[in-house]
């Protein structure tokens, strides 16, 4: 299988594309042009080059248990725990761990240094369940899990059976757990720690190879290992640099509280901070109070937040319009520059909250696992204000509309295509509140007067494919590159995306994937369900929640259903749309459900 980054590395061995040589006039070509070269060095070594001359500098600020790490004790604790996994643990080559934790001062020190010895990564959602937890295990034949002692319980449940042999405990206490390690014991100190990664790991592992397996649903189905190179992550950290690290400040503090397992907290927000050596200020559980205490302590200048937590920041109402939380206005928030909003689409009514009553500007990128995660992304010097467009495709990259019945390229503006999208409702008014009517109040226009299609996205930072699932590869990734991403958009014509609808079967609870597959899965386990379908449901605070339709074949109730469900799956997977009880669950001559059908029903009652 010809990954994206070998094509490009066959075809142009500079990754040179810039916006003055497209390859077709209906192809878009990046306005932050090309990248000149990629980065050879493995990532650790590629973010770490910089440390030692910021050694007394803040790293990370982790504002519930109020502890942090300087960039002198940030080098120290990578560059132990690297010699630890080598001399103690036995990592060699290629050995995979699971990372099961919320945010935490060591999450960049555990991931740089086990990559740093040999090893591979991959971050578990710190709610998942027992389940969920073993079956990422399983999937990425993890052999060492790294997990939070809140999380102790549900992990250990977890590696039953798996072939998990180590487990490291955060913190400096085992948890209780026989055989396990504190990770400050690995971390504390080393004789001989592991500064640079050493030329023994060099030898065996390039740029180009495996470092990091973030499961993601993709366009359908069920989570699936993303395999992400050294190489995919360090050019996207490049790639962000042109529209987003220009504009922040030498030595300068974001604010995070985005889950460091999820592509968009972990290489936007963590590993870019670390990267241009600047502070982040981050949360291992989001409270809005808490959350606009750091804001005045801390006085960063960007933030990267996803659509509920902008929402909650600035509420829209009927007769005030937009008016901010109220705790909002017992806190100076006059440092903050600019809110950048990813992870799922957000309405230009709320672009406008933030910017008109905070007087702070609002942006949007774009992106997915697949692409390591950033697409897009809207620069600081051409907002676009309140048209809710998550801007053009990053530098290096090339993006396309294409049409959704003969797959050709789109041009910018024309006739509609006439693609539904739930989406592309303005929010609507009644006497007690506003509601946003589909995700987040995203605006309508434009599906009426543009060409809409499916956004396809090829450039260096798209993923090398599916972890063991080549046809799953092949249903998304052309072998010349482009990535399928199953988002329904038009291009404008200055080459600015805009999102209005979904192809794919994904839904998005305050940015968190919820595969249907994955819940029609479980909810089939229980023996009074005879079959189901799940559909996404719009939610004002949460974007889309989950519904079942099912058929019985016992005695069973809602509260059951929802209860059996909720034992068994992560709380964002949860039925918070409710269950519908039907005779049958709409299905082709091949037995695959009828979804759009299932929509329209929901939709007709």
């Amino acid at each position: 299988m010809l990954s994206a980054l070998n094509f490009l590395k066959k075809s142009n061995p500079r990754y040179v594309m810039t916006c003055s040589r497209a390859l077709s006039s209906n192809i878009q070509q990046s306005p932050f042009g090309g990248l000149d070269a990629a980065p050879t060095e493995l990532l650790s070594d590629y973010i770490s080059k910089d440390w030692a001359k910021v050694e007394s500098q803040q790293f990370i600020y982790e504002g519930i248990t109020n502890s942090s790490l300087t960039y002198k004790q940030l080098t120290e604790r990578t560059a132990n725990f690297a010699a630890s996994m080598a001399d103690e643990v036995d990592v060699t080559i290629r050995t995979t761990a699971t990372v099961f934790s919320p945010n935490h001062i060591d999450y960049l020190p555990l991931v740089a240094g086990f990559l740093r010895a040999g090893g591979i990564v991959s971050p578990a959602n710190p709610l998942y369940t027992e389940y969920e937890l073993r079956g990422q295990i399983e999937k990425s034949k993890s052999t060492i899990l790294i997990a939070h002692p809140m999380m102790l319980e549900t992990a250990m449940k977890a590696v039953e059976g798996t072939g998990i042999r180590k487990v490291i405990v955060l913190g400096g206490e085992d948890g209780g757990v026989a055989g396990a390690v504190p990770f400050d014991s690995l971390a504390g100190s080393h004789a001989n720690p592991i500064m640079v990664t050493p030329d023994y790991v060099k030898k065996s592992v390039s740029a180009a190879d495996l470092a990091l397996l973030p499961f993601s649903s993709g366009t359908t189905g069920l989570p699936k290992g993303t395999m992400l190179s050294h190489q995919n992550i360090t050019i996207n950290l490049q790639q962000f640099e042109h529209p987003e690290g220009k504009f922040m400040s030498p030595n300068s503090t974001l604010i995070s509280p985005l889950p460091m397992f999820h592509i968009y907290g972990f290489t936007a927000s963590l590993l870019h901070t670390a990267k241009k050596s600047n502070t982040l200020v981050t949360m291992a559980n989001f409270d809005l109070p808490r959350f606009c205490e750091l804001v005045q302590e801390f006085k960063p200048e960007r933030a990267h937040l996803v659509p509920p937590i902008i929402l909650g920041i600035a509420k829209v109402r009927e007769m005030e319009r937009r008016v901010t939380h109220p705790i909002i206005d017992n806190y100076d928030f006059s440092s903050l520059k600019m809110v950048i909003s990813a992870a799922a689409p957000l309405g230009a009514e709320v672009e406008a909250g933030v910017r008109e009553r905070l007087n702070i500007g609002c942006k949007q990128a774009w992106g997915m696992s697949e692409l390591s995660p950033v697409g897009t992304v809207t620069p600081d010097d051409n907002l676009k204000s309140g048209s809710g467009t998550i801007g053009p495709v990053v530098a290096g990259s090339e993006g396309k509309i294409v049409d959704l019945e003969t797959g050709e390229a789109l041009p910018p503006g024309g006739k509609n295509m006439g693609v539904p999208s739930r989406r592309s409702l303005k929010p609507i008014y009644t006497n007690s509140s506003l509601h946003f009517a589909p995700h987040l109040g995203l605006r309508s226009p434009s599906v009426t007067e543009n060409n809409t299609g499916e956004l396809c996205i090829r450039g260096p930072q798209v993923m090398m494919g599916y972890l063991d699932e080549p046809d799953k590869t092949r249903e998304c990734l052309t072998e010349d590159g482009w990535l399928h991403t199953g988002d329904i958009a038009y291009v404008d014509e200055d080459g600015y995306y805009f999102i209005v609808d979904r192809l794919k079967e994904l839904i998005k609870y305050k940015g968190f994937q919820v595969a249907p597959a994955e819940l029609e899965a479980v909810i089939n386990t229980n023996p009074k369900v005879a079959d189901c379908a799940v559909i996404p449901v719009e939610d004002e605070q949460g974007g889309e929640v989950p519904r079942a339709y099912a058929v019985k074949s016992g005695d069973i109730d809602d509260e059951e259903l929802l209860t059996y469900v909720e034992e068994r799956v992560s709380p964002h997977k949860k039925l918070r749309g409710g269950v519908v009880w039907v005779d049958e669950i709409p299905k082709s001559t091949a037995g695959k459900i009828l979804r759009r059908v299932v929509i329209d029903m929901d939709r007709a009652s």
